[in-house]
């Protein structure tokens, strides 16, 4: 896996040539750049925000996502809380130092995620007005390619909420 979008553009071009269609790759790294630049903040203004991914898992730095929250004028704070690439929160961390931002992975699915039953934790009912949640939809944690600009317009969207929730 890319851990880092120049990485990942770079995939996206050799795949694109490996299967001979290097002009649709070159269209999608076009997408991802338009994606990229209109998800781009408009404040210096740097929300502290944590991915909760199911299991406490929380992407650190030199990640792709870390890369993603960069650009969307997210700072991850997944290091605060002892994470260095990769590694696990407990909810007694987060409580005791909220995010500004708290972002849970979730799925489609009927059966919630651990991080979407841990959203729910009766703990967190002490972060209400302290720390603003968000669902950020697993499938946008893991992949690159297409998948950047779905994550990129996400990024932004939880930030502008948060901003506007900050204000």
């Amino acid at each position: 896996l890319p851990d880092t979008l120049a990485q990942n553009l770079d995939q996206v071009r050799q795949i694109a040539r490996l299967v001979g269609h290097p002009e649709r790759g070159e269209r999608l790294l076009q997408q991802i750049n338009t994606a990229l630049e209109q998800a781009r903040p408009r404040t210096s203004r740097r929300i502290r925000t944590l991915v909760y991914q199911p299991g406490g898992f929380a992407a650190g730095q030199g990640t792709l996502m870390n890369e993603m929250m960069e650009r969307a004028g997210l700072q991850n704070v997944a290091s605060h809380y002892g994470v260095g690439k990769w590694g696990n929160v407990s909810l007694e961390h987060i409580l005791m130092n909220p995010p500004e931002l708290l972002l849970s992975g979730g799925s489609d699915n009927s059966m919630p995620s651990r991080a979407e039953r841990i959203m729910r934790h009766p703990a967190l009912a002490s972060l209400v007005g302290k720390v603003i949640q968000a669902r950020l939809d697993e499938r946008l944690l893991y992949c690159g390619g297409p998948v950047l600009i779905r994550t990129a317009q996400a990024l932004a969207r939880a930030r502008d909420h948060a901003l506007a929730q900050l204000a």
